[in-house]
């Protein structure tokens, strides 16, 4: 989905969730418009604990809206949480400011 952006995206994969690194590259990273996706319910996850630790940066947490999935194939489940392909483009897009 990032590489259908008209604008620069930069994707940053944590390899684990805590503690934050707290390296440089990382904080330069943290600046501006963030957009968090996680495949688990935003209460409790990354997302709000990147938002406390770096309030200079507009972070956007695009998760799970219910703990309760049902069952399903995998592309409908992902569609139906907005983690299929399509869906993340379309918050990309939004949370540029709606490019």
């Amino acid at each position: 989905a990032a590489a259908r952006m008209p604008f620069p995206v930069t994707l940053t994969v944590l390899e684990k969730i805590w503690p934050l690194p707290d390296d440089a590259d990382f904080a330069a990273r943290m600046t501006g418009t963030v957009l968090v996706i996680e495949e688990v319910i935003a209460s409790g996850g990354i997302g709000e604990k990147l938002a406390a630790a770096y309030p200079a940066a507009q972070v956007l947490c695009h998760a799970i809206p219910t703990p309760f999935v049902p069952q399903g194939d995998l592309d409908s489940l992902l569609r139906r949480c907005g983690l299929d392909e399509d869906s993340l483009a379309d918050r990309m897009k939004q949370a540029h400011g709606g490019c």
